[in-house]
């Protein structure tokens, strides 16, 4: 019952569109399914390691990441303002703009550390355990729920690979360009905000 309640917590987390979904959809449209599901594995990755680091504790999940985060996050920061900068130029280009896709398993440890370094991510989880009920309390609990939540995360970024890979093909160039510049924008202001937080 609980994997069930963490497929829907997960999904719940993964769902709001901001600059990481509009990331993979880039992924997605430019690459096709494989590496927007490449992509949003690393997500489910990360995801998956804070819940089972919360499943644990939160102090256990303060101590993890607190001595490496600021550094992770300023380094997630120089790469979202390039992200940034590519993706805003590709806008300007007369040809059908392209999302910068790196290929294989590098699709994978961009989607992984750029979810490791968003401070949302770690308050995410970090309430989420801390607000469980009592009867939820024990380390099973807690782990059944941490697998949930990775499955729940990981069937949102597949449906989401699956729709905007379909849809490569079909959806307009304008269309597109919008989408590049919506993320360009996005990154831009999420690589400010982590850089911030990590000063």
């Amino acid at each position: 019952m609980l994997v069930w309640q963490g497929m829907l917590l997960g999904i719940a987390i993964a769902a709001p569109v901001g600059p990481i979904s509009l990331l993979c959809m880039q992924r997605s449209l430019a690459g096709g399914f494989d590496a927007g599901l490449r992509f949003g594995l690393g997500i489910a990755l990360a995801d998956g390691l804070f819940a089972v680091a919360g499943a644990l504790g939160a102090t256990a999940l303060a101590t993890l990441f607190a001595s490496v985060q600021p550094w992770l996050q300023r380094l997630a920061a120089l790469y979202l303002g390039y992200l940034a900068w590519r993706t805003w130029q590709a806008t300007r280009a007369e040809k059908t703009p392209q999302a910068p896709a790196p290929g294989g398993y590098r699709e994978i440890a961009t989607g992984f550390s750029l979810t490791l370094a968003n401070p949302l991510t770690i308050v995410s989880f970090a309430t989420l355990f801390v607000g469980l009920p009592p009867s939820a309390s024990s380390l099973s609990s807690h782990l059944s729920l941490a697998l949930g939540l990775f499955l729940g995360s990981l069937l949102w970024w597949l449906a989401l690979a699956a729709l905007c890979g379909s849809a490569r093909h079909t959806l307009k160039p304008h269309w597109r360009r919008r989408i590049d510049l919506l993320a360009a924008l996005g990154l831009a202001g999420l690589g400010l905000f982590v850089l911030l937080r990590s000063l």
